[in-house]
């Protein structure tokens, strides 16, 4: 019987062993590898107007170096409307890649702030939502100011980790529940 035990023993021991090295350990889920994002379009159809009336502005960063190498000033008539499209993408690979798609797709993980400087320089509502019913800002409808002015509009997209992303409409462009993939800034003129 002690010699049956003593040639047991490696047979129990590597079949131990086999059985820990085949666990699967619970690694956490890996960081948004963020997109690299070279230019940003901002497509403008005035109310009641037709594919024809679209004006668009554009901001790129070619290189991808955070520094724009072109930045269009958005330049809007006074007290009208304009429905809006955001495009975003990487022209630095080609072919180009459209990451506006990805973020069509993700809808629950993503966001656009558009923040005007000064405030009422521009109202700006009307967002396209998620299944969430919460802002997404593919889509949006601004309005421009009743009078002559000029300013600013800065233009943030944040990412929100997780499964489920934990998105909420009140969020704040700063929370930490989000990182930015982009933050950028147009010169705008009302006219």
């Amino acid at each position: 019987m002690k010699h049956l035990l003593k040639s047991a023993l490696p047979i129990f021991m590597f079949s131990g062993l086999l059985l820990l090295s085949s666990c699967k350990k619970d690694t956490p889920p890996e960081p948004n590898e963020e997109e690299l994002i070279t230019t940003v379009e901002l497509d403008f159809i005035p109310e009641g107007g037709t594919d024809a009336d679209e004006i668009s502005f554009e901001w790129k960063d070619l290189d991808g170096n955070g520094i724009p190498n072109e930045i269009d000033p958005i330049i809007l008539d006074k007290g009208k409307k304009y429905n809006v499209e955001i495009e975003v993408y990487n022209k630095s690979v080609i072919p180009e890649e459209d990451i506006t798609e990805e973020i069509e797709s993700e809808k629950e993980s993503h966001r656009f702030y558009y923040i005007p400087e000064p405030a009422g320089l521009l109202t700006i509502n009307g967002f396209d939502k998620d299944v969430n019913n919460v802002s997404v800002g593919l889509k949006s409808i601004w309005e421009t100011s009743a009078n002559v002015a000029t300013g600013e509009i800065r233009v943030v997209l944040r990412h929100y980790a997780g499964t489920p992303p934990n998105k909420l409409e009140n969020d704040a462009v700063d929370s930490p529940k989000s990182s930015t993939d982009i933050d950028i800034t147009f010169p705008v003129e009302i006219k």
